[in-house]
């Protein structure tokens, strides 16, 4: 009876080299969708923190009255320095009606930033 030989066992050198090439390829792809998934969930958060400061902002601008507000720009105090408003009127609309606009944007930058319009009636 007669052994057949199976021939050396274990992969050859390119075999393994062509893996690792695939492998690294992959791991590239993955690591690039999660640190955009990453950038985008930031980018969210922030869209988030600049509508709702300026919509307490706007909040603010209704509680006081667009006769009896003086101020058209500052900051949000020391809980939130980096964070701008400023505040438009646009009066004598029909009806007596004014167009009140809130922009918030983070100091420095014009691409973070947030505008919100609302008509107040007298």
């Amino acid at each position: 009876m007669k052994r057949q030989s199976l021939g050396p066992a274990g992969f050859s050198f390119l075999e393994v080299l062509v893996a690792v090439a695939v492998l690294a390829v992959v791991l590239v792809t993955v690591l690039a969708t999660c640190l955009g998934m990453q950038e985008s969930v930031l980018r969210c958060r922030e869209i988030d923190a600049l509508s709702a400061l300026a919509m307490a902002k706007l909040v603010e601008v209704e509680r006081i009255g667009v006769r009896n507000w003086q101020v058209t720009d500052g900051d949000f105090g020391p809980g939130q320095p980096q964070w701008k408003w400023h505040v438009d009127f646009i009066k004598g609309l029909p009806g007596g009606m004014t167009l009140a606009t809130v922009t918030v944007s983070a100091s420095g930058t014009v691409s973070s930033s947030t505008h919100i319009d609302k008509v107040l009636v007298k």
